[in-house]
């Protein structure tokens, strides 16, 4: 019978005994997260519970919830993701931060994209514990969390974009004709522009706002300002499919009112022009006029747009003609004034942009011309008092 080797196989289980015993307990570690603005960008903020003097982190592990997921575009790629207000958020990771004395640390991690409603993220802790001996433990723990945003929808000034988070909807905005056009949009939504509403049944809408409300919200000197101090807020609300609503304010410049509001007021020229709370056939001050046309401008004293007395509804006209073979622009106008309460026409004038000679030794002969704008300024404030 062979002999059995009883003190190695002794020492081998106190060996295994003493290997388990000195196996570090893990670290417990408890965490919750919210998302902050700051600095004008979006970040989760993550709180750590875990023992004194451990490094923690986190990074933006996990599954992301997409607007597909949500009732949002079926096709990857249909709708262009918003820019972040701000800038890109960049990288899903934090800093590495030491807890205090009480086991607790804050992290910060950048938005890990701008269309995605929530997301989970791993938090982990990792420490050295002095052990008998000398000899220090190596203790490790982590844990889940899971970040949630609120479902919104905004509009960036610099791109005209509208997007949403958690839900789908992402569009444009036309700045000359105040059209909203979102290019994919939930089913059964009713869009809300400015009081004007639109609903869709299929993923495309089109939706314009009626600005007249808002050209007496701003001064009128700033309407033709390029960098005006004053501004305006246009109302966005979007009503689902289940009853859930996002709601928004467009912000726009004062200067995004010029055009509008030279359209607006030509209509003098067939029908009165009256704001809230003013009655038809209003005297006219004849305080300030108003000229429409490419180059809108104003002449006289007016604060607002509804101090404007009168309306001059500029058409201009160019013509050509050869001189010894080169072409010759002209540039001529007709201006008809009318009363902007009533639509009476009070006076009508015409600037012809004198022609140069056309002749062989004339130096002038490649000449084009204009009609004389300062005449017809100077013409236009002798109408007012």
């Amino acid at each position: 019978m062979a002999p059995v080797n009883r003190p190695l196989l002794s020492i081998v289980v106190v060996a295994s005994a003493l290997a388990v015993g000195c196996k570090a307990k893990p670290l417990e570690v408890k965490s919750t997260a919210t998302v902050v603005v700051e600095g004008g960008r979006e970040k989760i903020r993550v709180e750590v519970q875990t023992e004194p003097n451990v490094d923690v982190y986190a990074s933006g592990g996990g599954t992301d919830t997409p607007p597909s997921a949500l009732g949002g575009p079926s096709t990857p790629g249909l709708a262009r993701p918003l820019p972040p207000a701000g800038g890109y958020a960049g990288s899903s990771y934090s800093n590495k931060v030491r807890t205090d004395a009480s086991g607790k640390a804050t992290l910060i991690i950048p938005i890990w994209n701008e269309n995605v409603l929530e997301k989970n993220l791993y938090v982990y802790a990792d420490g050295m514990k002095p052990g008998s001996m000398g000899k220090s433990k190596y203790r490790y723990g982590s844990s889940t969390v899971l970040a949630r945003r609120q479902p919104l929808v905004r509009y960036a000034t610099a791109t005209r974009e509208v997007s949403c988070v958690g839900r789908a909807c992402s569009g444009t905005l036309n700045a000359s004709t105040f059209r909203l056009d979102f290019r994919d949009i939930e089913p059964e939504t009713t869009v809300d522009f400015g009081g004007q509403k639109a609903r869709t049944t299929t993923r495309l809408l089109s939706v314009s706002t009626e600005l007249s409300p808002y050209y007496n919200k701003v001064k009128l000197e700033d309407v033709f300002k390029e960098y005006p101090l004053s501004n305006f807020d246009i109302p966005l609300e979007l009503e689902f499919s289940d009853g859930s609503k996002l709601a928004t304010k467009m912000n726009f410049s004062a200067n995004a009112l010029k055009y509008p509001l030279g359209t607006y007021l030509a209509s003098a020229a067939t029908a009165p022009v009256l704001f809230e709370g003013e009655a038809p056939g209003g005297a006219s001050e004849d305080n300030a006029v108003f000229v429409t046309g490419y180059k809108p401008r104003i002449f006289g004293r007016a604060e607002l747009a509804r101090d404007v007395d009168l309306v001059a509804v500029l058409a201009e006209n160019r013509t050509f003609r050869y001189c010894d073979g080169l072409k010759q622009w002209f540039t001529d106008a007709a201006v008809t004034v009318f009363e902007r309460r009533t639509a009476k026409k009070r006076a009508t004038q015409s600037f012809t942009a004198i022609r140069p000679r056309c002749n062989e030794n004339d130096s002038t002969s490649s000449a084009s011309a204009n009609y004389d704008e300062r005449a017809m300024e100077l013409w236009l404030k002798g109408l007012l008092k």
